[in-house]
């Protein structure tokens, strides 16, 4: 494979009537090279809501806070040798029976580790009545400066029929018209972000493309 592309390179390096036609095929051969991963998810067309984790549905805090939290609010749980208190933002169960009831499918999408985050997720959901899928860590991009990029076209999921959550837009590139920004949850019992986002799914209805509902939105 690196001669051939070595090969097409000199000759698209000389002028001649083949020019535009080498372009081509070098193109397709670096593409061969440097295509995307498999699918992460098996393939389906129905709406997809993917939501981030850390400061979208929950927050982890390494001291026991301060404020006051329903008992079925907050956890605490061990993660290597510390211990995390981990608190649910107000409306996370809203969030998840307003998105089934429009005939969403909810995908997990964290930068976190499995062995951190599957017990939190475990924790939201124990009946696994409303998450299909959960991609951790290893399903981001890891760019050169260790940032962590979610990218959308290799999940499997239509991005006209897709909605992000998430606290950090940033991290989804070319894909940020798919994302409803929040602002990062730190523990106030008094939020009111994922509530104020449930009316979105009467909304979206009169759009075809979910691009356009979250642009309008």
């Amino acid at each position: 494979m690196t001669f051939l592309l070595l090969k097409w390179k000199v000759k698209a390096n000389h002028p001649s009537s083949s020019y535009d036609q080498s372009r081509k095929v070098w193109r397709y051969l670096n593409s061969l090279l440097f295509s995307p991963p498999r699918c992460l998810l098996p393939l389906s067309d129905q709406k997809t809501l993917f939501l981030d984790l850390d400061h979208t549905l929950i927050v982890s805090l390494e001291e026991l806070p301060t404020e006051k939290f329903a008992a079925g609010d907050q956890i605490m749980l061990r993660f290597m040798e510390e211990t995390l208190y981990v608190i649910k933002r107000p409306g996370v169960e809203q969030l998840l029976r307003s998105a089934i009831a429009s005939n969403y499918e909810i995908v997990i999408f964290t930068a976190g580790t499995k062995l951190y985050a599957s017990p939190v997720i475990d924790w939201l959901d124990p009946n696994r009545e409303f998450i299909s899928h959960r991609l951790y860590r290893d399903a981001c991009t890891i760019t050169i400066d260790g940032k962590c990029l979610k990218d959308l076209s290799v999940t499997g999921r239509r991005l006209d029929r897709s909605v992000v959550i998430d606290d950090s837009p940033t991290v989804y590139g070319k894909h940020r018209e798919n994302v409803i920004p929040v602002s990062p949850f730190h523990g106030d019992p008094g939020d009111v972000e994922l509530l104020n986002i449930l009316w979105f799914f009467e909304f979206e209805k009169q759009f075809k493309d979910l691009r356009l509902a979250v642009k309008n939105y």
